[in-house]
């Protein structure tokens, strides 16, 4: 999950659009040996110390049936922060997962609870900052539920005192959470970025096209020893097909996995849209 590029690798709620509940359902490919993103970041300072990204909650689905003991998942990411030279980073958003058993879920479990492979959304977070990413579940903070589609919600992640501090809340409703956990010893990143990632060319990158696009709005960053939020503006469009074997980028990408970037003039900030069409 740590995006790989240039990098390296390693307001009020806004009325949602009109909502569909369409989903793939294709077979994943076997083996499993690309993970799709597209993303945008800033990368001009090595002082980042907090992040902030809102998202409206889409329809996200990932390929079907992985193979035996193994998992996959799509996930939307409104708020990352990494230091890309150790790979270290911290990011929360929102999942959909599948799992084969004996497999009972995605991510590692060792530091948190996996991501449940029931077909449903979840919140998830980063629960270990050493973990280069490992996936756990975020659901029931505070007065917080699971993800609801067609709300806006805020991602928010803190550097503060020796911790790394996750706030998510609903801007519709007002319901929040956070959850704080140890920095491991690092406290500062070199990017900051948001985006989408889904593993196997079958799985759903964003909403299929047939539903409202998923819009990421109000990408803002602080940087150390200041107080200021700034939005990360200009923002501009990258995407990656990491092979998993190697860890590289490749040129190929499939025509079907859409994004743009439009304009909001600060009132809102830049904003993204990601969108699948069917294939």
């Amino acid at each position: 999950m740590v995006v790989a590029s240039s990098l390296m690798l390693g307001m009020l709620a806004s009325a949602p659009g009109p909502v569909l509940a369409a989903a793939y359902t294709y077979p994943c490919s076997s083996p499993i040996l690309y993970d799709y993103q597209h993303y945008t970041y800033r990368a001009d300072y090595t002082t980042y110390h907090a992040v902030i990204g809102d998202s409206d909650v889409r329809t996200v689905t990932p390929c079907t049936g992985p193979a035996s003991n193994d998992y996959v998942w799509t996930g939307v990411l409104p708020a990352n922060l990494q230091d890309s030279t150790t790979g270290y980073i911290v990011q929360v958003g929102y999942v959909k997962c599948f799992a084969t058993a004996p497999e009972t879920g995605c991510g590692s479990g060792l530091y948190g609870a996996k991501i449940p492979p029931d077909g449903n959304l979840h919140f998830w977070y980063t629960c270990n900052a050493l973990s280069y990413g490992d996936l756990c579940r975020a659901d029931n903070w505070g007065t917080l539920t699971t993800p609801t589609v067609g709300h806006r919600y805020r991602f928010r992640i803190d550097h503060t005192g020796s911790s790394w501090k996750f706030t998510i809340t609903d801007k519709g409703t007002g319901a929040t959470g956070s959850k704080t956990i140890s920095d491991g010893g690092w406290s500062l990143g070199d990017a900051v970025w948001w985006g989408v990632e889904g593993y196997d060319i079958h799985s759903m990158l964003g909403p299929k096209d047939t539903d409202s696009d998923l819009h990421m709005y109000w990408l803002q960053y602080q940087r150390n020893g200041s107080t200021a939020w700034w939005v990360a503006h200009p923002i501009a469009l990258s995407r990656c097909e990491l092979y998993v074997v190697t860890g590289n980028c490749s040129g190929g990408w499939p025509s079907f996995y859409h994004g743009s970037v439009y304009n909001q003039n600060y009132t809102d900030g830049d904003a993204m849209n990601y969108w699948t069409t069917s294939h």
